[in-house]
């Protein structure tokens, strides 16, 4: 049962921080996880620059961050090929249509993360409890939860996409491309995350597939990072990231790699929500050096 206290507390700090202040929640969920407190008006380090971002965002940044409007920049970007095949895009989770979806697919919420629910055999779901799951999705403020602004505009809806499985019937490898361009030539990490829903490790490599060590957060690498193989696409992967991502200084283009085939799959400007630390002293200057000097 929920606590009428605690459900009046939220309400408040959810408006005070949605309609006075973003700022100093930015600020005081920096300082909560990260230690200190970050310097908004002059930032220097990735992290400071990721709280920064929440306060200052563009149109173009919000229709990307929309899972489904994203996929007509990305048509027209660089070509439907790239596209995860979408069986159903709707505002609510009807019986209608969950009846019309096939035996396996995705279903996602187009205005945050974590809102996802992956379905290898849809007889073994029952549609109340996926409509319960959606229809809490919906209701859900994401822009709030961290105060990353750029989500407000977007109109909660659902999409549903074909499941993707690699060779051995396993979700794939996810490459979250970290796009840097201001000073100089662009310049992109490749974290490469496996075992998404079973034992998630993640390894960071640059362009030429040396691992770099980089970790954040809960972060936890492979066993033998070093055996990772190279993608025989590689070259595809960064052609479509530098193209996706042109506009901005920074952005991470998350991709799949299926049968030789790249997958878009979505796009974030505030990587981890400007929370996580980096294992490693001096990645999150060297980080901000990279972004440089601020610019959408």
């Amino acid at each position: 049962m929920n606590n009428p206290l605690k459900s009046l507390k939220r309400l408040f700090v959810h408006t005070y921080c949605d309609k006075v202040s973003p700022r100093w929640h930015a600020a005081y969920q920096f300082r909560k996880h990260q230690g200190y407190w970050p310097n908004l008006d002059n930032p220097r380090t990735y992290s400071e620059k990721l709280t920064r971002r929440k306060l200052r965002y563009s149109p173009l940044m919000t229709e990307l961050a929309d899972k489904i409007r994203a996929r007509d920049y990305v048509a027209r970007t660089v070509g439907e090929q790239h596209l995860i095949p979408a069986y159903a895009t709707m505002d609510h989770l009807s019986e209608e249509a969950y009846e019309r979806l096939p035996d396996s697919f995705v279903l996602k919420a187009n205005h945050g993360c974590k809102m996802n629910l992956l379905v290898r055999n849809k007889a073994s779901l029952d549609y109340a409890e996926a409509r319960r799951t959606t229809d809490a999705w919906l209701r859900t403020r994401f822009y709030l939860t961290r105060m990353e602004i750029h989500y407000k505009p977007i109109r909660p809806r659902l999409i549903a996409e074909k499941l993707l499985l690699d060779s051995e019937g396993k979700i794939p490898r996810d490459y979250k491309c970290q796009y840097f361009h201001n000073n100089g030539d662009p310049v992109i990490f490749i974290h490469v995350v496996s075992g998404r829903f079973d034992d998630m490790r993640s390894d960071t490599f640059d362009e030429n597939w040396n691992n770099t060590g980089i970790l954040m957060g809960d972060e936890r690498p492979s066993d033998e990072p070093d055996r990772i193989e190279r993608p025989e696409n590689l070259d595809e992967i960064l052609r479509v990231t530098r193209t996706l991502a042109e506009p901005f200084a920074h952005v991470r283009v998350d991709l799949y790699d299926v049968g030789g085939q790249v997958y878009f799959g979505e796009m974030t400007f505030i990587h981890g929500a400007g929370y996580m630390k980096f294992h490693s002293p001096g990645i999150d200057e060297d980080w901000g050096e990279l972004w440089g000097t601020e610019r959408i």
